[in-house]
């Protein structure tokens, strides 16, 4: 049945775990976290018309279980601002331009 199977087994112990939010203007009180205690990590985000929202969450605030939420934020961050530059650079958007995001 459901309840034996390998793989409901594996979906509890994924290392990020990852929602999608109706766009809002308010991220606040999403009641969404982290399945795993040790180097486990949550995001949810909203995406908008003009901007990416996150919330990112871990057991541990600072770096502990393998851990480390603020080093995770930062990486998030320029990950998304590499990505960025990508788009732009793909659809020919000079840099700095906003006036198509």
């Amino acid at each position: 049945g459901f309840f034996n199977d390998p793989v409901l087994a594996k979906s509890t112990r994924y290392q990020l775990s990852t929602s999608g939010l109706i766009p809002a203007y308010y991220f606040t009180h999403t009641g969404f976290g982290a399945v795993v205690a040790e180097r486990g990590y949550g995001i949810n985000y909203m995406i908008e018309p003009r901007c990416i929202k996150f919330g990112t969450e871990g057991k541990t605030r600072e770096a502990g279980n393998g851990s480390d939420v603020r080093q995770f934020e930062l990486t998030l961050r320029q990950a998304m601002l590499e990505l960025k530059v990508i788009c732009e650079q793909a659809n020919n958007i000079p840099l700095g331009d906003t006036s198509r995001l």
